[in-house]
């Protein structure tokens, strides 16, 4: 085999033996298929606590792409707050004291910021529902104002009506609390430097700028009869006493930080005076805000291992997955070692996907051809993410045509890195493979618990796989995504190492 590695990630690229919603099966993906008769492949889990993750949860990007570069499954923030939340020490958690105590002491409102979801990618409801019950038990609780952004991206596209009902009840029966606006993530949680969309979040927020509403389920209820979903809900103000001001004291409870970078540098920047901000998760370097869970770097990670054995690593991907290949793969360090080098492909700027589902896949392609001919890299890491994006539309055709172009690209990065380099064709979680609920015959648009594949391709592994997509994901997965690294280690003859877990699935899996 060659010492030298490409992998291919293939975003939101899962496996479902079920052909309804199936969205890779409906696509046929000729070369894809093709590769699996010939290459020996196996499924890896990628959700749960396999992937310190809480029980039942989805994979997501966070989570993938941290296994796929470090080895670990590193608990979540969700998970660890959701544990203290049941051990009881959540409540003292001394970061939220002190902004309760800043409150009482400044007579000042409390705002507590984020994704309203039950789905815990970046948000957890019943952190939520905690730190309503911390702030009373703080007495803090006198100006209480949510400021909730609605999913419909890793949850159904109008599940936000059900969670606002849940989360009356819950203030009702508090009896403190109030919900002073809401608005879809597609604008408070950019993460491609679209500042328009960030500043009407931000406007509404700060200067309740929005449509005035009499609750906020009416609201919401309005807003789907007028054809909108969760993710695009436009800013609705339900309690324009609530906006953010002076002296005012702010709880940013989103966990992941990707999404969460933007809005929170409009925090560090505003002019309003005296302001207390704390976050859930520090979500860049240098952070400003206390933060309730410090971040956790993994080092030696992938990367910084093999700088230290003089292996040079080139990352490619679209700019919207800057996220992912970076702190997320680096195991929370953002600045590239001194062996890395990285190419983003801009993202195409339209608010909708669905007319664009190549995204910027050829130009995305002619990059990580130009890096292999360049025949200077000894790792080559590739983000392809026009799964996940169509995936996340939950539109079937979309997803079919990006499918296609998907398997176009396969073929010439393939072709063009055969020779050199043993191929990891892979993804960091499922979701295209189930865009219609086999129940309901709604169109899902969340990312899936669905283990995803791993191909391994290299001229010496030609005739050694004999199977399709439906035979290998109608099987139970035999090995997990934080396998991958040590497999790469292994293939690239570099010494394992002890912080880096896993197992080498060649020699485990495939091959004996």
């Amino acid at each position: 085999m060659k010492n030298k590695v490409l992998l291919l990630i293939l975003d939101g690229f899962g496996l479902s033996p079920s052909t309804k919603g199936n969205a890779i099966v409906a696509s046929k993906m000729t070369y894809f298929n093709e590769l699996l008769k010939d290459y020996p492949a196996i499924s890896l889990e990628t959700s749960g606590p396999a992937l310190g993750l809480p029980p039942e949860a989805p994979g997501n990007s966070q989570t993938g792409h941290q296994a796929l570069g470090t080895g670990q499954a590193v608990m979540h923030n969700i998970t660890l707050a959701e544990r203290d939340i049941k051990s009881g020490s959540f409540f003292d958690n001394q970061v939220l004291k002190e902004a309760c105590k800043i409150a009482k002491e400044r007579s000042s409102k409390v705002h507590l910021v984020g994704l309203l979801s039950d789905v815990p990618v970046h948000a957890s409801e019943d952190v939520l529902h905690a730190l309503i019950e911390l702030v009373g038990r703080e007495r803090a609780q006198a100006k209480l104002f949510l400021h909730l952004f609605l999913d419909g991206r890793d949850t159904r596209e109008r599940s936000g009506q059900q969670l606002v009902e849940r989360l009356y009840l819950q203030l009702r029966d508090k009896g403190y609390g109030n919900i002073a606006t809401l608005v879809g993530r597609y604008f408070a949680m950019d993460r491609d430097g679209h500042w328009d969309r960030i500043n009407k979040a931000w406007e509404l927020l700060v200067n309740a700028k929005g449509q005035v509403v009499r609750s906020a389920l009416e609201g919401v209820v309005d807003a789907y009869g007028k054809g909108q979903t969760d993710e695009f809900l436009d800013p609705l103000v339900i309690n324009a006493e609530g906006k953010i001001s002076k002296g005012d004291v702010v709880i940013l409870f989103n966990s992941r930080p990707d999404r969460m970078r933007e809005l929170t540098q409009k925090f560090a920047s505003s002019n309003i005076e005296d302001l207390h901000v704390v976050a859930f998760s520090q979500y860049y370097q240098p952070f400003p805000f206390k933060v309730i869970y410090p971040a956790t770097v993994i080092e030696p990670n992938l990367v910084s291992y093999l700088n230290e054995h003089n292996k040079k690593v080139c990352k490619i991907t679209e700019t919207e997955r800057y996220a992912h290949l970076t702190y997320f793969f680096n195991g929370g360090v953002e600045n590239p070692y001194s062996n890395e080098d990285r190419f983003f492909q801009p993202s195409i700027r339209q608010t909708d996907l669905t007319k664009y589902p190549a995204m910027a896949i050829k130009k995305l392609t002619s990059k990580v051809t130009n890096a292999i001919e360049k025949n200077i890299y000894d790792l080559i890491i590739v983000n392809i993410p026009n799964a996940d994006s169509m995936g996340h539309t939950g539109n079937m055709e979309s997803a079919q045509r990006a499918l296609a172009e998907v398997d176009v690209s396969l073929s010439i990065i393939v072709k063009e890195a055969l020779a050199e380099y043993t191929i990891l064709l892979t993804s960091d979680h499922g979701n295209c493979e189930y865009m219609i609920d086999e129940q309901s015959g709604e169109r899902r648009k969340e990312d899936t618990s669905n283990p995803v594949p791993l191909v391994i391709i290299d001229q010496e592994l030609k005739g050694k796989g004999q199977t399709s997509y439906i035979e290998l994901a109608s099987n139970p997965a035999t090995a997990v995504l934080t396998d991958v690294p040590s497999t790469i280690l292994s293939i690239m003859q570099v010494p394992p190492s002890p912080q880096i877990g896993g197992v080498d699935i060649i020699k485990e899996a495939i091959i004996t």
